[in-house]
């Protein structure tokens, strides 16, 4: 098992990029950590063994694999908005999980907000989800193709959420291929439809949020406009898009 997952380190490596073995990152790791790794460690950010540094066990890794809870979603939207980089997203798809860490969100603040599908107040069979309190998914279809997935924030009857933008896949193939660098990519590869409206994000046993414990700046977060959304007039100008700087995983304009 050492000289596969040695292999797998210098591939890694060899094409700069993080491999993931289903219990977290491995970066350009030392190889004396490899075997740290062996026995299902999370090794991320761990430097050489031999300096006695301590690696974290696997109960410090689910202890730091805690469930965003509702109390996080039911804030203003722009500060979840914000705080919502850096959290991973997991699907559970029978016994695999796709996971990715939030790199891109955009904050839409109906019913003022010009951009929302709850301008005015309005109320429809697409939007009303939008109405739930924070912690829900809101998923709609875009230009009939893509589907669009939204979490909803402030507490029920405020109609507001955070679009998630990007991820930033933990699976070396998905990194390389990009798969979640756009809002309607990160629907495909997770495959999300209509059936996730209205999911529970604290309760669902398929899709959830996870909090490992990486602290973001605010100098590391970019704000701008957001994207697409023109016909918003002014509102297009707020700067209520969020990414993580120099994150090669967000989408493009």
């Amino acid at each position: 098992m050492i000289k596969k997952l040695s292999r797998k380190l210098k591939r890694a490596r060899k094409a700069r990029i993080n491999y993931t073995e289903g219990v977290g990152e491995i970066g350009y790791l030392p190889v004396v950590e490899k075997q740290a790794f062996a026995e299902g460690e999370n090794v991320r950010n761990r430097r050489c063994l031999r300096s006695g540094t301590k690696v974290a066990t696997g109960d410090r890794l689910r202890r730091r694999r805690r469930r965003v809870k509702r109390q996080f979603y039911i804030r203003p939207t722009l500060i979840v908005a914000k705080e919502l980089l850096g959290k991973y997203l997991v699907r559970k798809i029978g016994s695999k999980k796709l996971v990715g860490k939030i790199v891109e969100t955009e904050a839409y603040i109906g019913p003022e907000d010009r951009a929302s599908h709850a301008f005015g107040g309005k109320i429809t069979e697409r939007c009303k989800t939008e109405y739930l309190i924070g912690g829900r998914i809101y998923i709609y279809l875009c230009y009939g193709i893509y589907w669009q997935l939204n979490i909803t924030t402030e507490k029920a009857g405020k109609p507001e959420c955070v679009l998630i933008r990007a991820l930033e896949p933990l699976n070396g193939k998905a990194r390389l291929k990009k798969v979640a660098s756009g809002p309607g990519k990160l629907c495909r590869w997770l495959k999300l439809d209509k059936s996730f409206d209205e999911e529970d994000l604290t309760k669902s046993k398929r899709i959830w949020l996870e909090d490992r414990g990486i602290k973001i700046k605010e100098s590391d977060i970019v704000a701008t406009k957001r994207i697409g959304i023109d016909y918003a007039g002014s509102w297009a100008k707020k700067p209520w898009r969020f990414y993580l700087k120099d994150n090669l995983f967000i989408s493009r304009p």
